[in-house]
């Protein structure tokens, strides 16, 4: 799953591009303004909480990231790799917060959801 397939066709990808540019050039208080302003057009979209994580744990706002990720994964499509690097990125959070059993968690359901499915007959 990818941002443009989320928010295909929404003004938010055009924000999610402008926050990725602020953050490339080491702006990151624009690049979260922008995140915002893209969460008030597209609410519902788990990427930019998945974005707004990401953006936390750079700046070592490991409790803000863990929120923004759990969020994201309320929002989850059924896809489940990106399901399981939503939990990736719990995991690290929650390391980062001295919860070694959280992170130990959240990283055996990443693992549950990159097994391979039986086929059905």
């Amino acid at each position: 799953m990818s941002a443009s397939q989320e928010l295909e066709g929404s003004p938010a990808l055009s924000l999610l591009a402008s926050a990725e540019q602020a953050r490339q050039q080491g702006n990151r208080s624009r690049a979260e303004r922008y995140l915002e302003r893209a969460l008030n057009i597209a609410p519902d979209s788990s990427w930019l909480y998945k974005e707004l994580a990401d953006l936390r744990l750079t700046e070592g706002d490991a409790r803000g990231a863990e929120g923004f990720a759990l969020k994201a994964l309320r929002l989850a499509p059924e896809h489940p790799e990106y399901q399981a690097g939503l939990w990736e990125l719990v995991a690290t959070a929650r390391d980062r917060q001295g919860n070694a059993g959280g992170a130990k968690a959240a990283r055996e359901r990443a693992a549950v959801l990159r097994e391979p499915k039986p086929l059905e007959a």
